[in-house]
């Protein structure tokens, strides 16, 4: 779509880029809320504990690479949402600035001569 000016214009990017941004941060709040549920669980609930017997190592170990294996992918979950939200910003201020830069282009000049200032 070209406009009387010969300058592409892309209509589509402040939308593409607020849905973008939109998505980038529910995945942020998304995995913060997962994070939220993980921590929020005892750990005598994780390594099935009963009281008065000793803790099983094996369990104990298996139950601590789970949860830090959740974390890792909780923070690359947050890394790929901020990744994504920060896209959408882009694209949304790469119209704004293009619009800015339309308002802001001086008139063009009719007359081939340069006026020099005076001191």
């Amino acid at each position: 779509m070209a406009s009387k000016g010969g300058m592409n214009k892309q209509r589509g990017s402040v939308p593409v880029g607020l849905v973008s941004f939109l998505i980038g941060i529910t995945m942020i709040v998304f995995a913060f809320y997962l994070a939220f549920q993980i921590f929020n669980v005892p750990p005598s609930v994780t390594m099935d504990a009963i009281p008065g017997k000793p803790i099983d190592l094996s369990k104990a170990a298996e139950s601590f690479s789970t949860v830090f294996i959740r974390l890792l992918l909780l923070i690359v979950m947050a890394g790929f949402g901020s990744m994504v939200a920060n896209r959408g910003i882009k694209l949304y201020a790469s119209n704004s600035a293009r619009k800015s830069k339309d308002k802001k282009t001086p008139p063009s000049e009719t007359s081939g001569t340069k006026e020099t200032p005076t001191s």
